[in-house]
């Protein structure tokens, strides 16, 4: 077996936590990311001179970002969060695309006491559907529809 390519990325990646007045605090990270084979030619078998340099790897996102904005009055904290992912290529010919995509969650937590906590959680609160990724160019894998989840956290 003969290993052959070589990829590389560069970008820029940054995250801010802020509290605010009354309560309030925003979290937000984002990420921008030029990722690409540097050396990838294709195999043999097919056109010799087809080479995938310059491609994007699959499932890579040109971008992704985050923003949490948070409520906290005194054992109640409420928050809603929006995801952004954005385009990938879903095969190393960039042919097949799989779009960029928003996604809404938002939850609550209840702090019984200073080990106990209730967290409920809304995911994909709009119902959107997108996808996070594929088998090939014909199955698609879709994320995770409109779903809650409640969990108990505790500390001892």
């Amino acid at each position: 077996i003969e290993q052959i390519g070589r990829q590389s990325s560069q970008g820029i990646e940054a995250a801010v936590s802020i509290n605010l007045p009354g309560g309030f605090g925003l979290d937000a990270n984002g990420t921008i990311l030029d990722a690409e084979f540097d050396d990838y030619p294709a195999p043999t078998e097919g056109d010799p001179g087809l080479s995938y340099t310059g491609n994007t790897p699959p499932g890579v996102p040109e971008a992704t970002a985050n923003a949490t904005l948070r409520y906290s009055l005194g054992r109640f904290q409420a928050r809603g969060t929006v995801r952004y992912v954005g385009r990938r290529f879903s095969d190393i010919q960039n042919r097949v695309e799989m779009l960029d995509y928003v996604v809404l969650d938002a939850g609550v937590i209840y702090a019984v006491n200073e080990n106990l906590a209730l967290d409920f959680r809304v995911f994909n609160l709009l119902d959107e559907d997108y996808v996070i990724d594929n088998y090939g160019s014909q199955q698609w894998i879709l994320g995770r529809p409109r779903s809650f989840e409640v969990g108990f956290r505790t500390s001892f």
